[in-house]
């Protein structure tokens, strides 16, 4: 599962969450992405940076969604 090309495909299918409404499950899948990213590429790599972006773009619509208590959310 740390291959550049399985990364990438796991990023195509947090989109994917994204369109289908699934925004509990999108922030998941990109938090669990973001991790491996750091791992496999580094912090400095563009695709870790620009999935740390919108990780923080779902933080806060998952926030929004769930209300402003929810404690499981880190940002």
């Amino acid at each position: 599962m740390d291959h550049p090309l399985v990364l990438d495909t796991r990023l195509a299918l947090a989109g994917v969450r994204v369109e289908a409404g699934d925004v509990v499950g999108a922030t998941e899948a990109y938090e669990h992405l973001w991790a491996d990213m750091m791992r496999v590429l580094g912090e400095d790599h563009r695709g870790t940076r620009w999935t740390r972006q919108k990780l923080g773009r779902w933080w806060e619509r998952r926030r929004n969604r769930c209300g402003a208590g929810t404690a499981d959310i880190q940002g």
